[in-house]
């Protein structure tokens, strides 16, 4: 899934790049790393959240998540 084009384009392809060694690399089980989730909030709060899950083959309820406890 592509995002909508953008001016910072290499942003999101770096962390699915990101998201791909890490799942290359991972123990099964083993949770996504904290500075994964918040770079993908980040990126969730330019872009529609569930676009940005699709992209990184995240469960879009499991972001929506995330962003409401970054709020606080």
């Amino acid at each position: 899934m592509r995002l909508k084009p953008v001016k910072n384009q290499e942003a999101v392809q770096a962390l699915i790049h990101k998201f791909e060694q890490w799942r290359n690399k991972r123990i099964r089980g083993k949770r996504l790393p904290e500075d994964l989730w918040q770079q993908t909030v980040l990126l969730a709060r330019k872009y529609p959240p569930n676009h940005v899950a699709r992209a990184m083959t995240l469960d879009p309820r499991q972001l929506k998540k995330r962003m409401g406890a970054a709020k606080d």
